[in-house]
Formats: C-alpha cells, sequence, structure tokens
C-alpha cells in the first residue's frame, strides 16, 4: 500500500512537471490569434511591465509549476490564458485535473480506510484476547506475556497457506492439482522411496501427494510436535532451521539442527510411530506435512499392483531395522530412513525389472539421458539379476549391486585375503576380503559355494559348508551413479558368512 502511495504520488508530480513544461513553452513559443500571451505582462521589482523572459529562471519554472498544479487541484492563481491556444491548453489541463484530482482522492481515502480497517481487526483480536484472559482469572504475569507475544506475531508478516486464499476453492480439481504438483513434487521427491515412485508411475504418486500434502508455517520457538506425543505426519523442511531433539540422549543436550531437504518422522507413512524426541521451529520455516491416514487412504485408492508392491517392500524393510534397533534396547529417532537401495534388492527380479525401466525412461528423457548401448547393457545386467537400478534424490541414475564377502580366520588370527591379480602377465595390487555379487534370494550358504568356486584355489567337495550358528548376517551392497560413461561399483563393509575348510591355505593369507 505504501509503495503504491508513493507511486501516485511521484506520477501526479511528475504529469505537474510536464504540464508546467508544456504551459511555458506555449506561452513563449505558441500561436496567439490575437497577440497576446500569458508571459508578456509581468511586473519586475520596480513595478515595471516586464516580459516573463527577463525575470529569474526559478521565478519562470515556478510560476508555470503554480499553474499546473492549480489546474489539476481544481484550484485557481493569477496567470490566466490570453489567446485561443492558451485556453485551448487550459481545458484540457482542467479535464486531466478533474480526472487525476478525483483519482488520487479516491485512492488515497481507500488507502487510509483499508488502514484503519486492518488496525482496527488488530484492535479487536487484542481486546478479545484480554477479555478472555480477565474472564479466565489468568495471572497478571501469564497475561502480560501471552499478550506481548500475540501483538509481535499480529505485527509481523507471514507466508500465506492455501486455507487462506479462498478463491482457490473455485479453482476446477484438475488444476488444484497441477498447481500443488508443481509447488510442492520438487521437494516431495527428495524422498528416495517416492523418487523410485515417480519414476514408475508419475501421474498416480501426484494425485497420493495431493491428497495427503499440505503446508506447516511455524515460527521461531513454536513447537512442531513433542517427545512421546503421537505421530500424525511427516515432515520435510524446505526453508528454515529446525531443532530436533531425543529427550533420552544425554549426547544431544544441544539439539540437532536440522536445514533444507531434511525430513521428520519419516516412519509414521509405514508404522503406528510415537515420537522419540521434539522439534522446534529456530526460526520461521516452511514445511511439507505428508499426513499419515490421507496418505494411507490416497495409496489405497490411486497405487496400482508395482506401487503397492514397492511399498510393502520398504514397510518390510522399515520393520528390520526397527527389529535390529529392538535387539540393542534402543528405537530409532524421528530422522531414521529405511534404506532404499536394500529394499530393492530384496525385491523379486520382476520387480527390479519394473523399477530399472522407469529409471531408465525417466533418465533417457531429460536432457542428462544416456546412450542406448549403456542402457541396454543395464537391463541385460537387471534381467540376469545381477544388479538393480533406479533413480536417486538427486536424479542420478544409480546402480546397486548386493555382494557378499567371506571374511575366514583362524585360531591364530590370521584371516584370508586377497592381495591382488594376476591378468596377462601383470599384477595389479589390492586388498580386500573374497567375495561375490549375490544373484537375486540366494541364501549365504549358496553364495559361499560359488565364491570358494570362482575366488579360491579350493575344490568345492573339499570344503564342509555350515550354516551360521547366529542370525543370517545384513548383505552389503555396492552402489554406483551412472553418468556420461559405465558407472563404477564400489564396496562398503563387507558381511561375513561361516565355513570350515580341512586344512589352511596358504593362497594368500594375511596377519
Amino acid at each position: 500500500s505504501c509503495v503504491t502511495l508513493g507511486i501516485i504520488t511521484w506520477g501526479t508530480l511528475w504529469t505537474c512537471h510536464v504540464m508546467c513544461c508544456c504551459w511555458f513553452a506555449l506561452g513563449v513559443n505558441g500561436p496567439s490569434d490575437i497577440g497576446a500571451r500569458w508571459v508578456d505582462d509581468w511586473k519586475d521589482s520596480s513595478g515595471n511591465s516586464v516580459h516573463i523572459s527577463q525575470l529569474s529562471y526559478s521565478y519562470q519554472y515556478t510560476s508555470s509549476l503554480h499553474w499546473s498544479i492549480a489546474q489539476l487541484s481544481l484550484g485557481s492563481m493569477e496567470v490566466l490564458p490570453t489567446n485561443t491556444a492558451e485556453r485551448i491548453f487550459t481545458i484540457f489541463a482542467v479535464s486531466v485535473g478533474l480526472l487525476c484530482g478525483t483519482t488520487l482522492v479516491s485512492l488515497l481515502s481507500a488507502f487510509m480506510v483499508d488502514s484503519q480497517m486492518r488496525r482496527k481487526e488488530k484492535t479487536d483480536r487484542m481486546r478479545t484476547l484480554r477479555r478472555y484472559l480477565k474472564e479466565r482469572d489468568v495471572s497478571n504475569n501469564l497475561a502480560l506475556r501471552v499478550q506481548s507475544q500475540a501483538r509481535e506475531r499480529l505485527m509481523r508478516g507471514h507466508k500465506l497457506n492455501s486455507s487462506e486464499v479462498l478463491v482457490l476453492e473455485q479453482l476446477p480439481q484438475q488444476l488444484l492439482q497441477s498447481l500443488h504438483t508443481e509447488m510442492f513434487m520438487p521437494h516431495i521427491l527428495k524422498h528416495p522411496l517416492l523418487c523410485v515412485l515417480a519414476s514408475i508411475e508419475e501421474s498416480r504418486l501426484n494425485a497420493i501427494c495431493f491428497a495427503a500434502v499440505r503446508v506447516m508455517l511455524p515460527r521461531g520457538g513454536d513447537n512442531i510436535f513433542a517427545s512421546g506425543s503421537k505421530a500424525h505426519g511427516a515432515y520435510l523442511v524446505i526453508s528454515g532451521r529446525v531443532s530436533y531433539q531425543r529427550c533420552d540422549d544425554p549426547k544431544q543436550a544441544q539439539g540437532r539442527e536440522l536445514g533444507s531437504g531434511e525430513w521428520l518422522s519419516e516412519s509414521v507413512l509405514w508404522s503406528h510411530w510415537t515420537h522419540q524426541g521434539a522439534a522446534t521451529a529456530l526460526v520461521a520455516c516452511e514445511l511439507v506435512v505428508i499426513d499419515a491416514d490421507a496418505f494411507a487412504s490416497s495409496v489405497e485408492k490411486h497405487a496400482d499392483g508395482v506401487m503397492r508392491a514397492l511399498m510393502a517392500e520398504y514397510c518390510q524393510q522399515f520393520k528390520v531395522c526397527i527389529e535390529a534397533s529392538l535387539n540393542i534396547k534402543e528405537l530409532p529417532d524421528d530422522t531414521h530412513f529405511a534404506p532404499i537401495e536394500k529394499t530393492i534388492c530384496g525385491m523379486t527380479r520382476q520387480m527390479r525389472q519394473v523399477i530399472a525401466m522407469g529409471a531408465l525412461q525417466r533418465h533417457s528423457d531429460s536432457t542428462r539421458g544416456f546412450g542406448a548401448s549403456l542402457r541396454n547393457k543395464l537391463m541385460k545386467e537387471v534381467a540376469a539379476g545381477d544388479v538393480a537400478v533406479f533413480t536417486a534424490r538427486d536424479g542420478q541414475i544409480c546402480r546397486v549391486v548386493s555382494l557378499v564377502a567371506m571374511r575366514l580366520q583362524r585360531s591364530d588370527a590370521t584371516f584370508l585375503v586377497e592381495l591382488g591379480t594376476w591378468k596377462d602377465g601383470e599384477c595389479t595390487p589390492c586388498c580386500q576380503l573374497p567375495a561375490v555379487k549375490r544373484i537375486d534370494d540366494e541364501i549365504a550358504v549358496t553364495v559361499l559355494k560359488r565364491l570358494v568356486q570362482e575366488k579360491l584355489p579350493i575344490q568345492p567337495q573339499d570344503v564342509d559348508f555350515e550354516p551360521p550358528r547366529s542370525r543370517p548376517s545384513k548383505r552389503t551392497l555396492a552402489v554406483g551413479r551412472i553418468g556420461g560413461e559405465y558407472g563404477s561399483t564400489n564396496s562398503k563393509n563387507s558381511s561375513t558368512s561361516s565355513s570350515s575348510i580341512g586344512s589352511p591355505n596358504s593362497f594368500v593369507s594375511a596377519g
């Protein structure tokens, strides 16, 4: 409103300046049908009649400006038109003044009324608050704190929420969904599972998120959720900073600070979840909230078989992580994520092929698409069950390999490692545990037999394989990003399998 008022004032002054210059030029150089002009008869300091050009420039300009302002404001002054051309220009100036004057008065009146209405609304709210606190017999100290906080929030501006824009309710559903998709989907796809789902069927995911996603706009110091309370939604930080503190963790006395792109309470989408800590907005924030109940209902309505199967696998992997945490008597906190790589590798070969096709199609349609030869090579690996391919949060293609590594240790604390490879008369040094790729749902003993057969100079019949006495070890995944060339695969920490070999082998051993 202040900017609008400033623009109107500046425009009015500029109009007066232009009319002032035109009026002076008309008086000095304009035509005159009776031989007289308004600049002819002026009095100097001695009272003599002189031409206006003989007076100072400042007097010439201010006299012309005075005349133009008088016409716009429908006022009067001693300068009058003396010929037909000057009278025609004066009629034009008065007409412009009539239009501009009434417009300016109406705009100023509307501005003042609007300001008074806003002040009245805030005053009424504060009056209602004071009445409420008085009727409830709230102590003076607490009442002053409440009023001070309320007054501060009323004075401070905030971003609009969709519920405050009532005209959106008049838009058709399809247009609203398109608007919702453009505003929120780039943020929602930062979730690894939802990014994979988008590569399979983006339109269904848009419908699901339209029904379940909303915006939360907490201000600095506001509590987002409390420790021990029932979770109702997952939170994604779009802007601002949020402090998360797990109450039963003494190491987090100051809390953990979360920024843009980080998730809170994602677990509520896959289970009945209770908050393990408290979250507080450090500054004014914008959060995307996925309502858990609405998400479940929309998945039931819109998701197809592939999407449901993928979500079911993700839930199963989440369950495994929770069970592993219970073994050490510590639940994951609200920032926990189930690893998407393990989820995809644990699926059937047919499901992995569907995910790979969606990821490769989405990637080839973008400007970063790669050639058909690499695409075909990846699909052959997926079809053979050797790897899994999916779209990561940053839009890149990830190639995931499931590995089984063997750590064979003797009683003297020496264990078996690979020190190098010999090929074409050259030795390439390396130091790693013997490992092979795990194909589909091979059990550990089956993979171990294949590892001995392919990696070690030992006949499989000379080895006695026994199932592990403890719970099965976790699979190890190697993740590589696919760029312009065929991406390399780097392994992480290796898992352990047990075996019994008749006699120690001296092929490769190290202490």
